[in-house]
This record gives C-alpha cells, structure tokens and sequence, in this order.
C-alpha cells in the first residue's frame, strides 16, 4: 500500500465519523488519486421502452431493434439498439473486465447487454491496442462501455483540460471500434469539487468546456451519447466546492442551452449522510438523489433525458453488512426502476486493499465480498429493455 492509499484510508476513516457534523470531505479526490495511480500501472436516446423477459431474450440472444434518432445537426439515421439490463459496474481498469463480466450476468439476464463505467485519462491515450482488446472482449461478453473521460492529476488536483486534450480523447474514442454502435461518454467528473477542476470552482468554463466537447463529438456523427460530470449531490458550497444545483444554474447562466447539447444526464446518487442511509430515504443527497436533479431539468429544458447513475453504493460496515441484501433489493426494485434510469454502475468493483475496502465487490485476494453477495441476488429484480 503506497503512502497516498495510506493517507486516503485515514481520511476516508475521519470521514465517516465526520461526517454528521462536518459533511462531506474529499470522496471524489480520494476516487480520483486510486484511479491516477492505477493508470500509471497499467444521439441521442429517444423512444419507447419495452420490458421483455429473460427467457424472451434467450430465444434469440442476437436480437437487437434498429432505431431511427435524430442527430444533432437535424438528420435522422438508423442505429442498433440490443437488450439492456439497468444493473451494472464501475470498474478502474480495463484489466478488470472479466472479473465485471462473472459478477455482473447472470443467468436471469443471459443475451441483455450491460454498462460498464470506467476512466479513460490522458495516459490512456498511448494504449490504444490494449483499448481495442478491451473493447472487443466488451462485444464478446456484451458489456457497454460508459467512458469517464480524466485528465492527469497533479498538483492536488485534475488538470483542467485544453481544446486540444479533449479533441485528443474524442479523436481516440472515434479511432475504437466500439462494442455498439451509441458511443457513451462522460465529460469529466464531479467539477463541483476544485481538486477535480484545476484547483478551482468554475462552473462557467466548465459549461464552456462541455459545450465543446459535446459539439467536438457530433461532428461527423459518430453516435457519441454525451453525458455530463455527475456532481457531488451532498457537498456545500465553501471555499472548495459548490453545492450542485447552485453550479448548475451558474454554468446555464454562462450557457443558457447547456442541456440541449448533452444526450442523457449522469448521476452519482449516495445513500448519504456517511454513504449508509436506507434506500427509502429521501433528499437531495438520498439514493433518490437523481430525482431531484431530473426535477431540476424539467425547469430548464423540455429534453426528458434518460439517466445514468454512473456511481452509487452502500458502505460495508458491521452495521449494515445484515442489511445490505434488502438495501440493494429495494433500490432495484423500487428507486432504481425508474422509468428514465437507463443504468446503474455501482462504485467499486475492485477497490481493496486501500479506502475503498467497505465499497469494494471484491476483496485484495479477488473473493467475492459481502456487497458482492448482495448485489448478484438483487439481479434477479432487474429488468431488460428493448428501446424502438
């Protein structure tokens, strides 16, 4: 364990105590340097949706719908869409994948096609032969990549990307021959923390950065689906961060049409206070924490964006460890059944030894943990859908 995981597991420890009295610290800086030192090592969606069986898909594990979506330059094209089941993973590596692959299918849900969150940094960039692989393997086991993009963490903090770094990532992307034929990406992550933005709150140079992105990617209609940085629903405004809704009026004030250039909408909806509320908890900051959001939108744009909870997840602690089946058969059955949540990619898959031990699927030795346990048996609960 290098000194920065060490420091990280004291924080995350402070944390948790902390949490009721002082609210939430760096989780998404903590996230982010386990992520930088792990890449060191190593369209819109519109439609109706339709709920078919597993034993309906398995007749014919080929099955896809071809789809007619408007691009944004007004023309229209036809793409494949397969069967897509809500529950999936994140992921820090692309050597994770078949560790993701056994714990995410399951015979409920044989020939549905499931997400996949997982960062693509700056490093990244000089491994395209391994992302290739990766993406075929994702085909082969009917994954479907949600790519984070990320910078270089330096200086305590995510390097604000330039123009040039972001057509660097896209042109990257648009080289891969994906999995499906939509694209997903994320422009970014949680930029209402300063360590994940430059050191700084900006929320409108991050509307102007997202803007870019979003309009860098529909350039030749690559079936990129654009999704923005998820904010911290739990954090304050302070000298530090900004309290989300807060920054997402001040980056519609910069860029009055900031949600019509996106695809589908990012969330990372907690369970907080200390990452341990019941999922029948309500609030901003709850595991209904996207609600609030989609409320949000709906105030700012007649778009009815399909949701992405690209992060989520209970604490292991003793306390909870007993309830963790029931927590997780609630939320997909009765929070994450949303009719506009798309996918779920709870965090983390492998995230032990280190400050994600009590979120980690896996353990240090790759056993299964009890999250793990947990989360499988809640598959049963899922639900496949057939966009047209």
């Amino acid at each position: 364990m290098n000194n920065r995981k060490i420091i990280a597991s004291f924080i995350l420890s402070f944390y948790v105590g902390a949490h009721f009295l002082v609210g939430p610290v760096s989780w998404a800086k903590i996230i982010n340097e386990v992520v930088a030192n792990r890449a060191t090592m190593q369209t819109k969606s519109t439609g109706i949706v339709a709920q078919a069986s597993a034993q309906e898909i398995n007749e014919d594990k080929e099955t896809t719908t071809e789809t007619e979506v408007e691009l944004k330059d007004g023309s229209a094209k036809v793409i494949e869409r397969p069967p897509t089941a809500r529950m999936g993973v994140h992921i820090l590596s692309i050597d994770e994948l078949e560790s993701a692959y056994k714990m995410i299918q399951s015979d409920e849900r044989a020939g549905a096609w499931v997400y996949l969150t997982i960062p693509l940094t700056l490093k990244d960039l000089e491994k395209e032969e391994e992302w290739q692989l990766f993406f075929d393997k994702a085909k082969e086991y009917r994954l479907i990549p949600i790519v984070r993009l990320a910078t270089e963490f330096k200086d305590e903090s995510w390097q604000i990307p330039d123009r040039k770094q972001i057509i660097d990532q896209i042109t990257f992307l648009k080289k891969l021959d994906w999995p499906t034929d939509e694209k997903h990406i994320i422009i970014y992550n949680e930029v209402n923390h300063s360590y994940e933005w430059g050191g700084k709150i900006d929320p409108k140079g991050y509307a102007r950065t997202l803007t870019f992105a979003a309009k860098w990617a529909s350039t030749d209609n690559s079936n990129f689906v654009v999704l923005p940085a998820a904010l911290d629903l739990a954090t304050p405004s302070n000298k530090i961060s900004m309290e989300a809704f807060t920054y997402w009026k001040e980056a519609l004030a910069e860029e009055p049409e900031l949600f019509s250039v996106i695809d589908a909408w990012n969330s990372h909806s907690y369970p907080n206070p200390a990452f341990s509320a019941p999922p029948t908890a309500k609030g901003k900051n709850s595991l209904k924490g996207f609600e609030y959001e989609l409320d949000f939108i709906a105030s700012h744009t007649t778009e009815e964006l399909p949701v992405f909870i690209t992060e989520t997840g209970w604490r292991n602690s003793l306390l909870l460890q007993r309830k963790l089946g029931s927590y997780y058969e609630y939320a997909v059955s009765k929070v994450w059944s949303h009719p506009q949540v798309k996918a779920v990619t709870p965090f983390v898959l492998s995230g032990s030894p280190g400050p994600f031990a009590e979120f980690t699927f896996l353990d240090s030795a790759g056993k299964p943990t009890a999250q793990y346990a947990a989360f499988r048996n809640a598959l049963k609960l899922d639900t496949i859908t057939i966009s047209n």
